[in-house]
């Protein structure tokens, strides 16, 4: 039988394309002096985020001191450490793993952006990410700012509320796993329900998350039921995730350390902590904001595609 699958996912006129605005990324940071860096693929700690489902490597062979390792989840973890050792303003640009992400909009393997900047505030890192896109873009794009809550109210419905969370996953007839948590019915909803339509006339970032889903972002100061935290929206699609970054290093455990209780209550596996990065913490992380971007999503915008495939040059079924 001939295998029908050896061709590429993207067009070689958008392949090309592509690598154009891997340059053009790369001259973005710098012309503002960020230093771009490259850190481990593999580590023998993972991510416990409760969302995010590590892949599994055996390390038996590479030297590394435990057998049992993961592919990144995420660079943040070592960037920070290199921010703790004093690298000042930094980005990365590579591979990216998460098991059970496959469909329009996700592979188990994508392109991360991420980077930091010290002394940044929320908004100014938005105002950064928004000229990242604009320059990529050629052109400059409609920008909306809304927090979360705003974002509950605008749809009409009481986010705080399990039953008005059902009854609006009912009318569009969306099927809701039984045992769900309050926040687990709020994630459904705003995936299913608000993302949809968030970013449909331009850039539409979302801030101010409630504390609960805080990952690695601050508090806010003023008001810590609320982490300074936000998320880019582009023609529905979630392009970036951005904090003012955490530096406490006993607080970072015990969210850490809850992240993997909640994965045990949904029978998932613990992840063993990556206890250098918290001992970077310790010595210190300076003040700083950083976001990550999906490099492949924002490609695929770009290049007028409707799908993750056309800005992967091979897709996970065709890899």
């Amino acid at each position: 039988m001939v295998e029908r699958n050896w061709q590429p996912s993207i067009a070689t006129a958008d392949l090309k394309k592509r690598a154009q605005l891997l340059s053009a990324t790369r001259a973005f940071f710098s012309a503002r002096e960020v230093c771009e860096v490259q850190t481990p693929i593999v580590a023998a700690s993972g991510n416990p985020d409760p969302h995010i489902d590590s892949i599994a490597v055996d390390l038996s062979a590479g030297g590394y001191e435990a057998e049992a390792g993961y592919l990144n989840t995420s660079p943040e973890f070592c960037m920070k450490r290199l921010l703790v050792a004093g690298s000042g303003d930094i980005y990365q640009l590579c591979s990216a793993f998460r098991a059970g992400e496959a469909g329009r909009w996700h592979n188990p393997e994508f392109t991360i952006l991420e980077w930091y900047r010290l002394g940044f505030s929320m908004q100014q890192l938005m105002a950064e990410v928004a000229s990242l896109v604009e320059q990529l873009f050629g052109q400059k794009l409609p920008q909306q700012s809304l927090t979360w809550a705003q974002v509950w109210s605008n749809a009409g419905i009481d986010s705080s509320s399990e039953q008005a969370l059902l009854d609006a996953l009912a009318s569009e007839a969306i099927d809701v796993p039984a045992g769900l948590t309050l926040a687990e019915l709020q994630d459904l909803a705003f995936s299913m329900l608000l993302q949809p339509q968030l970013g449909r006339d331009g850039l539409c970032f979302v801030y101010h998350y409630p504390a609960e889903q805080a990952s690695l972002a601050r508090l806010d100061a003023d008001n810590p039921n609320v982490a300074e935290r936000f998320e880019l929206f582009w023609q529905g699609v979630e392009l970036a995730n951005g904090f003012v970054e955490l530096a406490n290093a006993n607080e970072q455990r015990q969210r850490f350390q809850q992240d993997n209780l909640d994965r045990h209550a949904s029978d998932k596996p613990a992840v063993t902590l990556d206890e250098k990065f918290l001992a970077a913490l310790e010595s210190g992380l300076p003040d700083c904001a950083g976001v990550a971007v999906g490099f492949d999503r924002l490609v695929a915008l770009l290049l007028g595609q409707d799908r993750l495939a056309g800005a992967l040059s091979f897709s996970a079924e065709r890899s």
